[in-house]
């Protein structure tokens, strides 16, 4: 449970976890330089800015967001599910792991290379087509494209698995 806060601030630089779920932020500012993990799901925020450099994980799920940009190059996990993006865009190269799950997102596009993990379920795609041969784990149920992508797919997750 949050605390109704609406802006970050006054957190040591030293801190390398910083969770400041269930909130009424709208801009992430103040991050410190050494987080490694931030997670800011369920606030009202509708910009991806303001990032440390080293950032690992970066957790936004349940926000305003629309557009995926300013993310670190060193990112390895992304999630940004219940959200309102429309386009895959702006990765970085090492992202192997991707959630985009129920947001407005209509073709697979733009995934870095070196992705593993894929979670494209209840958005509304129609065509199953460029996903990374590296992905290991696809979930891509609740959309059009579902019932062709698990016939001709191993990766393909059902809403079961």
């Amino acid at each position: 449970m949050g605390n109704k806060l609406t802006k970050i601030e006054n957190i040591p630089d030293f801190v390398k976890d910083v969770k400041l779920n269930n909130n009424k932020i709208s801009k992430i500012e103040n991050i410190p330089s050494k987080a490694k993990y931030l997670h800011l799901n369920n606030n009202n925020i509708t910009k991806i800015e303001n990032l440390p450099e080293n950032l690992y994980v970066l957790d936004l799920d349940d926000n305003n967001i629309s557009k995926i940009e300013n993310l670190p190059k060193n990112l390895y996990m992304l999630s940004l599910e219940n959200n309102n993006i429309t386009k895959i865009e702006n990765l970085p190269d090492g992202l192997r792991y991707l959630n985009l799950r129920r947001n407005k997102i209509t073709i697979i596009e733009n995934l870095p290379k070196k992705l593993t993990s894929l979670y494209l379920s209840k958005n509304n795609i129609i065509n199953y087509e460029n996903i990374p041969d590296s992905v290991e784990i696809l979930y891509i149920f609740d959309n059009p494209c579902h019932k062709y992508a698990k016939k001709i797919d191993p990766r393909v997750k059902s809403f079961w698995s």
